[in-house]
């Protein structure tokens, strides 16, 4: 796995995070959040960019507990690429996934949510 350096993101979360657990038991959500970026800065043309979130353990929970579609995301994490096999077709799979390291959010209009 190839670790990229730190990052941050800030984004609109696309769906309600739900908490998942790997074979061993560890709690972990996946979910996708659109961030606004330019194509064409000279332009100013903007389109958004999806991108998968991977969280783990309480900042999992804490993702699940108070995300709802809609509401803006700001995190401090890394890219990750991931491999995987499809079990279908056995092909294998490539996927870039930001890994959640410390999150802050805020609600629609922008302001702090409590």
């Amino acid at each position: 796995m190839e670790i990229k350096p730190n990052a941050a993101v800030c984004g609109t979360v696309t769906e309600k995070p739900l908490i998942s657990y790997t074979s061993t038991g560890r709690t972990y959500t996946r979910f996708a959040i659109t961030v606004p970026t330019y194509r064409d800065y000279e332009k100013k043309i903007l389109e958004n960019r999806e991108v998968i979130m991977i969280a783990f353990d309480d900042t999992a929970e804490f993702c699940c507990k108070y995300y709802e579609k809609g509401d803006m995301i700001n995190c401090a994490g890394r890219y990750q690429h991931r491999r995987h096999y499809d079990e279908d077709t056995g092909e294998e799979r490539r996927e870039q996934v930001f890994r959640i390291d410390t999150i802050a959010f805020g609600n629609k209009s922008g302001g702090d949510r409590t």
